[in-house]
């Protein structure tokens, strides 16, 4: 009996843990993109640090969006991030903790006079860059909708960032984790302000297939998660991107 107990203690991490997750996701900087070959991100270095102190090896695809979606409801793949938790989305997934987010900020040139409280309808006389197609909130969305936000529509947000430079409108609206990271990149940081508070920010999730049944990887990713939050690790990683 002891001797089956100690075998069955060898054997059962690695029937939990032995397998490789295979996770999709889009294109999608800073959360994650291909960069010389290799899939990176700030999504990317959350979730190794997560899975290398679960002992599980991880994986990797940049897809269309629709086709990683349908391979989360077939079981074709683990794993889908960022995810937005809906209730049609739960009929084929299952949510751990919110593990990023996207912030929708405004953001103006450094010397700007232009001040934000909380209250959109004093800023009616800017206008206001943003992509084709993007929500900004319903705070925003509403604002746009009746009439008293003006925009300047781009085809995409690196199309957006350079547009307001070149000053085609008044104040900037995007994902912050975009601009920030990117205003790193170029070296502009120092070029740009951010308006308080941001419009909105949107929890997202690393949705797992029903189908592939992880809850037990689940409940330790919450466990990992928390931790490196409160140990600073997570912190970190989003610093290194965001922050000179």
């Amino acid at each position: 009996m002891t001797r089956i107990f100690f075998i069955l203690i060898l054997v059962f991490p690695l029937l939990v843990f032995g397998k490789t997750l295979n996770f999709v996701t889009i294109d999608f900087p800073p959360y994650a993109y291909k960069e010389k070959g290799k899939i990176v991100g700030f999504n990317i270095e959350i979730l190794n640090l997560i899975f290398s102190k679960l002992n599980i090896k991880v994986t990797y695809r940049i897809v269309p969006w629709p086709r990683a979606v349908k391979m989360i409801k077939e079981g074709k793949a683990d794993g889908i991030f960022p995810f937005f938790k809906t209730p049609e989305r739960g009929l084929f997934t299952d949510y751990p903790d919110d593990f990023t987010s996207e912030p929708i900020g405004m953001f103006v040139l450094k010397n700007s006079q232009i001040n934000y409280s909380g209250d959109l309808s004093v800023l009616s006389s800017y206008t206001f860059g943003r992509v084709r197609g993007y929500s900004s909130g319903t705070y925003f969305d509403d604002a746009v909708k009746n009439k008293y936000i003006h925009l300047e529509i781009a085809n995409n947000s690196e199309q957006n960032l350079k547009k307001f430079f070149r000053k085609r409108f008044d104040i900037l609206v995007d994902n912050k984790y975009y601009v920030l990271s990117r205003l790193k990149r170029l070296n502009q940081l120092h070029e740009v302000k951010q308006l308080s508070p941001i419009l909105t920010d949107n929890k997202a999730y690393l949705g797992f297939s029903k189908l592939l049944k992880h809850q037990l990887i689940i409940e330790d990713f919450n466990f990992i998660l928390k931790s490196i939050k409160e140990d600073g690790s997570y912190n970190k990683i989003l610093e290194s991107y965001f922050k000179n």
